[in-house]
């Protein structure tokens, strides 16, 4: 039997499953180091020891930086931390895929870097779709839609724009076609398109929904549907 020292020392990997719900939009990294420390980034990062026995590994207590993220973030970083705090069985699937189980928790890793899980470094990848809403009102000449892809991993801070398209005038449906270097994407990053309307330099329309977006595949037909400000 292959020892858990075998399966984790020297290597880093993305954690690809949680509690049994596989994660797309937002996956953490983990290091276990040849040295008995281990590192990781989520959320925040965070670092501390483990020690592994025979086919089980437990990590000691884990030090945090302080930031906030976004509920579906914040919720997935404490499930990893509460997982990573009880004693680990330690197994791998035949896919190559390391499985870390123990009393009613579980989370699967998969050795990589993160920036290599599912594209080459510098793919593109596609994201199509229209800008819409309900109401039958024209939109003036010269307004312009703003098509923008964000990481909005983090509550407390700016989410940084990874691709964008602004278009001059139009009226819905108005379709858009945005390219996504995932060079630009963290390993962790929890990806949303959206989309604002202005003219004469004031807010108009704007999404108040979250589209997430898997920078795994080309996003085809994406509709986003803004609302009006300060309208009924």
């Amino acid at each position: 039997m292959t020892s858990a020292s075998d399966l984790l020392s020297g290597k880093r990997f993305v954690v690809t499953e949680l509690g049994g719900v596989e994660l797309s939009n937002f996956r953490p990294t983990i290091t276990f180091n040849a040295d008995g420390s281990i590192s990781g980034q989520s959320v925040n990062n965070f670092h501390g020891t483990y020690m592994v026995d025979g086919g089980s590994v437990s990590v000691g207590p884990l030090a945090t930086t302080r930031m906030m993220g976004v509920p579906e973030a914040q919720d997935i970083e404490n499930a990893l931390l509460s997982t990573l705090a009880l004693p680990l069985n330690v197994s791998v699937r035949p896919n190559g895929v390391i499985r870390l189980a123990g009393n009613a928790a579980s989370l699967s890793l998969l050795e990589g870097s993160g920036d290599d899980m599912d594209s080459e470094p510098g793919e593109v990848i596609t994201v199509t779709g229209n800008v819409v809403y309900r109401q039958r009102i024209a939109l003036p000449d010269n307004a312009e839609i703003t098509v923008s892809i964000i990481d909005a991993s983090l509550a407390d801070a700016p989410a940084p724009v990874l691709a964008s398209q602004v278009i001059h005038g139009g009226q819905v449906p108005i379709p858009f076609e945005l390219d996504l270097d995932l060079g630009s994407v963290r390993p962790n990053a929890m990806l949303s398109i959206g989309a604002r309307i202005e003219a004469d330099g004031q807010l108009i329309w704007i999404t108040d929904m979250v589209t997430p977006i898997d920078p795994s595949n080309e996003v085809q037909n994406v509709t986003l549907t803004v609302i009006q400000v300060g309208g009924e």
